[in-house]
C-alpha cells in the first residue's frame, strides 16, 4: 500500500475528461514542483485512454491515484469526489489541459502555510488568444463576483486554486456543473476565510479539445450567481 507523505500534507485534485495527451506532462510537472504531494486524477467519464495512461503512471509516481468518476458528468462533482478522497490538509486543484502552470502551486501553498491566506487563487494573465473567453471571464468576475456577491478576487473562475481542507467543512456547494468556483469563493468569504491571489500565465491549449459549451456554461454560472445573490446561501 502506498504511504502518503505526511510531512508534505498536500493533495492536488485534477478533474480530467479525455486528456490522455496532457496527463503525462501534467503529472511530471506536479511531481517536479510539489514533490511528495498526493496527486488525484478524477477521470470524468473519459472515452479515450485517460484512465489507462494514469494507471501506467501510478507505477512510476508513488503518490499518484486514479478515481473513476461516479454519477453524471460534470467538473464540480468531479472536484467534490476528489476533495472527499484527499488525505492532505492543504488541497490544490488544477485543470488537466496544461493551460494552468503547475509551477505556481508551491508559492500558493507557501502563502497558506505562512498564514497569509486560507484560499489562494491563480489570477490569470492571458496568453490564450481567445478574446471572447477573456471577455466572458472578466465580465462574469466583475459583474457577478464583485458587484453582486462582493467576492474579494479579480479572477473567480480560475481553474487553479489552493486552500485549507477545513474550508470544505464550512462550505456546502450545491452547484453540480460549472458553478463551483463562484459558490465556493462566496461561501468561503461568508465563513470568514481569507482569500488571496497569485498571478499566473494562462496559456493556449496545445493538445486535446476544450470541453466548455459556452452557452450552457453562461446559463449555469448565471443561475448559480443569482441563486447566491437572492438567497445568500
Amino acid at each position: 500500500m502506498k504511504r502518503f507523505d505526511l510531512m508534505q500534507n498536500v493533495s492536488i485534485i485534477v478533474p480530467a475528461h479525455n486528456e490522455e495527451a496532457n496527463i503525462p506532462n501534467l503529472v511530471q510537472q506536479l511531481h517536479r514542483y510539489q514533490p511528495g504531494a498526493e496527486i488525484i486524477i478524477v477521470d470524468d467519464h473519459s472515452t479515450d485512454k485517460t484512465a489507462e495512461v494514469v494507471k501506467k503512471l501510478e507505477k512510476k509516481y508513488e503518490f499518484l491515484r486514479l478515481i473513476k468518476k461516479k454519477g453524471p458528468k460534470g467538473k464540480t462533482t468531479a472536484l467534490l469526489q476528489g476533495f472527499t478522497a484527499a488525505k492532505g490538509e492543504i488541497i490544490g486543484m488544477i485543470d488537466a489541459d496544461l493551460q494552468y502552470p503547475p509551477s505556481a502551486i508551491p508559492k500558493m501553498v507557501k502563502l497558506i502555510r505562512e498564514g497569509k491566506a486560507d484560499l489562494v487563487i491563480g489570477k490569470r494573465i492571458f496568453k490564450d488568444p481567445n478574446l471572447f473567453r477573456r471577455f466572458l471571464s472578466l465580465g462574469f468576475t466583475w459583474f457577478f463576483g464583485k458587484f453582486l456577491l462582493g467576492i474579494p478576487a479579480t479572477d473567480i473562475q480560475s481553474g487553479e486554486k489552493v486552500f485549507r481542507k477545513e474550508i470544505l467543512d464550512d462550505v456546502d456547494v450545491k452547484a453540480r456543473r460549472w458553478g463551483f468556483d463562484v459558490e465556493f469563493l462566496f461561501k468561503a468569504k461568508q465563513a470568514g476565510y481569507g482569500i488571496a491571489e497569485v498571478p499566473i500565465v494562462f496559456s493556449e491549449r496545445k493538445a486535446g479539445m476544450t470541453k466548455i459549451n459556452v452557452v450552457n456554461t453562461i446559463i449555469d454560472l448565471t443561475a448559480t450567481a443569482l441563486r447566491l445573490f437572492v438567497f445568500r446561501r
